[in-house]
């Protein structure tokens, strides 16, 4: 590859064979600590050496594992020993702690490990510790049943001591429901050694417990739940050789509300005081990953190896110096250093892609930044490479745009976030920028390009976030849509390599691109469910457009043309005092024999057209009679004397057609105006209705002023001849 090219994704980035041939299990990107325990999980879950070959250990995991791995092996004796993981929902939590849990379980099998044999060297740790783990979603408020024992564990800390080996000294009072007392359980730790407790959505069966408040027999266990978790922080960290993990979900309202709606004001005093204890003995770590790691986890899990340093550096520098080129057209920040270094880390994917995702996309309540994310790249991969390497796209990197939202498999994680009623939305403007594309294919220097379906995706992607520009503190996220701008670096990349027509580099007309997203809202072919605010950002919305009903109203429309008639007559009424036309004759009498003007006969396009079949025997009879014949005489019917002054002029099929459609949209764009909606849409969509208005009234008057392109004369003998001339030509 020369310095001018720059080689498609797929072709340098190696894939894990099983997302291909599609074996992969939608649970990969499902990760669920209690199915992880009860081994009902995918196989890289299960496998610890596959789990950490996918995993990309981000810089807050080797912080965590570092300090925990230091407390067990009492190196570290001044870190807490009680650490809330903190992740917004679906920042990598879980698999945090399936992380922890394969990092103190499997030493052996991952001792030797390339991305952890550094890790275990600095703490000195050698794998004796033990471990347990507690699921709030998983467990039976009543209690655990183990069936290998037979044996059921009543409370969350009997099940924990019973996990680590000494449920015996807990036994009684487990089975009675009481708090065990700091006493106790600093006795049960020290009898289990090293050890680390893991609990996860522990809100969960807080909320669930509190469910079952009226339940006589929960009553004591619900009671004691405050004092017995004082009691496990107070002596964990007191403890010299035993880490507590707890993970707080920031959602506390949606769990209340689904677990135990009619508690939610005592749940809240309750978690309250569980903040005031909890903060005296612990410390919080956040484990998301930063911006700039987000790109490096998703090559890990998708890829088995993607391209050298330097071929990444390659790729964004032609697409730093193809923005910094074309700064008029791309938002500012885009040429600002470090965007470069962004593209580099986040290859094959766009950085513009992962924002929309993990900035607007992850402020949505039900979106799970990263397995929901993990979800959509790998099927957007596996489409790409089920298809011919010759109808494969040609980018460098996976744009925004390139998502298919037709894919059922996209649809559903993206269905499972917003509301299901857009759907039909996708399904009906996908297709709408579908024909769009066909269209442009055959018109514009941009190839093959799907630039219609990528900006209408761009656009649609843009249009969902849980916050507003003004309340986040992160730089470029917007409110709501996407202007031109944030369209255009979705969609357009600097493929060298791709075979345009006209033998262009590569580059993608910009105007061309832009004329596109100008024909999104156009009448004829435009999509419906597209919206611009007043400050000109692109949405989409389950009502309808200005387009959409100007469509419907085009439908309706069926009558009279005297406009457009009337138009005609203007038209040749300016043409000259030694030309007198003669309007739509329905009969040869219709027309006068003089001789003071040239007559100009313009035959009605609804009785004779000049098409693949005329009604030619209409025109013969209509200028053979008018030839012969005249009324208006005081001695009858005679011969007419000045035929040579008399000429026919027939319509072209194609310009009526098109002058009575674009007539029609000029009609139901002024109907539109009038409905009750209009008034309601934004400034922007107001001036494209005025637009849509002017355009078509201009161009139905241009289309007429052509309109009688056909001439047709008499020849020697007074017949009139068949075959037209063509005024155009």
């Amino acid at each position: 590859m020369n310095e001018k090219q720059l080689d498609p994704w797929w072709k340098l980035c190696v894939v894990r064979s099983d997302l291909i041939t599609g074996s992969i299990q939608k649970r990969e990107f499902t990760a669920d600590l209690g199915e992880f325990l009860e081994g009902r999980c995918a196989e890289i879950y299960r496998d610890p050496v596959k789990f950490f070959n996918y995993t990309y250990i981000t810089r807050m995991m080797d912080i965590l594992f570092r300090d925990i791995l230091s407390i067990l092996t009492k190196t570290d004796t001044k870190s807490p020993s009680i650490i809330q993981i903190d992740t917004p929902y679906g920042g990598g939590k879980t698999h945090t702690l399936i992380s922890l849990f394969h990092l103190i379980n499997s030493f052996k099998d991952l001792k030797d490990h390339l991305k952890l044999k550094e890790i275990y060297s600095s703490c000195n740790f050698n794998g004796n510790v033990k471990i347990a783990c507690f699921v709030g979603t998983a467990p039976d408020v009543t209690g655990t049943l183990h069936t290998d024992t037979g044996i059921r564990t009543k409370t969350f800390l009997g099940e924990i001591f019973y996990q680590l080996g000494v449920y015996g000294l807990v036994k009684d009072l487990d089975a009675e429901g009481r708090s065990f007392g700091t006493t106790k359980i600093d006795e049960c730790l020290q009898r289990v050694g090293p050890c680390i407790i893991l609990m996860d959505e522990f809100l969960i069966y807080i909320a669930k417990m509190f469910s079952e408040k009226n339940n006589t027999e929960m009553e004591t266990i619900i009671e004691n739940l405050l004092p017995s978790i004082q009691e496990l922080f107070t002596a964990v960290a007191n403890s010299e050789s035993a880490v507590l993990i707890v993970t707080y979900p920031s959602r506390a309202e949606q769990i209340f509300s689904e677990y135990a709606q009619h508690y939610k004001d005592q749940l809240f005093a309750w978690l309250k005081t569980y903040e005031d204890v909890s903060n005296r003995t612990q410390t919080t770590e956040m484990v998301a990953a930063g911006d700039e790691e987000v790109g490096l986890i998703l090559q890990t899990r998708l890829f088995e190896k993607t391209p050298s340093l330097k071929m990444k550096k390659s790729v964004g520098e032609a697409f730093f110096v193809y923005y910094k080129e074309n700064l008029d057209h791309f938002p500012q920040f885009i040429t600002a250093e470090d965007y470069k270094l962004k593209i580099t880390k986040t290859y094959p994917f766009h950085p513009e892609l992962l924002r929309i995702f993990h900035e607007q996309w992850g402020t949505l309540p039900k979106f799970q930044k990263t397995r929901h994310l993990l979800r959509i790249l790998a099927e957007v991969i596996k489409e790409e490479f089920q298809k011919p390497e010759e109808e494969r796209n040609q980018s460098p990197l996976i744009m925004p745009g390139h998502i298919n939202l037709k894919n059922p498999k996209i649809q559903s994680t993206i269905f499972h976030v917003i509301d299901r009623n857009f759907e039909p939305v996708i399904a009906m403007d996908i297709n709408k920028a579908e024909n769009i594309d066909k269209i442009f294919d055959e018109k514009s220097r941009l190839g093959k390009g799907k630039y219609a379906v990528g900006l209408t995706t761009s656009i649609f992607l843009h249009s969902f976030s849980g916050s507003t520009a003004n309340l986040s503190p992160r730089k470029h996220v917007v409110s709501i849509g996407a202007n031109i701008p944030s369209c255009l670096i979705s969609v357009i990349a600097p493929f060298y390599n791709a075979p345009f027509p006209d033998g262009d580099a590569g580059l993608p007309n910009i105007d061309d691109v832009i004329s596109i997203t100008n024909k999104l809202l156009d009448s004829e072919i435009g999509l419906y469910y597209l919206h611009c605010t007043k400050d000109r950002r692109y949405y989409f919305d389950l009502m309808k457009n200005l387009t959409s009903f100007a469509a419907q109203e085009f439908k309706r429309l069926s009558g009279s043309l005297d406009d457009l008639y009337d138009e005609i007559k203007k038209i040749w009424q300016a043409k000259g005092v030694n030309l007198k036309p003669i309007y739509f004759p329905s009969k040869p009498q219709d027309i006068p024999d003089s001789s003071d003007h040239l007559l100009i006969v313009l035959l009605n396009p609804r009785d004779f057209i000049v098409s693949s079949s005329p009604n030619f025997k209409y025109l013969q009879e209509l200028a053979q009679n008018s030839a012969e014949k005249t009324r208006n005489t005081a001695t009858g019917d005679r011969f007419r004397f000045y035929k040579n002054r008399l000429f026919f002029m027939a319509a072209d099929e194609r310009v009526w057609l098109r002058a009575k459609i674009t007539y029609k949209w000029a009609k139901a764009w002024q109907i539109t105006k009038k409905l009750a909606i209009f008034d309601r849409a934004s400034r922007p969509e107001r001036e494209n209705a005025d637009n849509q208005i002017k355009n078509y009234e201009e161009e139905y008057k241009s289309q007429l002023q052509f309109l009688h392109g056909f001439l047709y004369i008499y020849d020697n003998e007074g017949n009139i001849q068949t075959q037209p001339k063509d005024l155009k030509q």
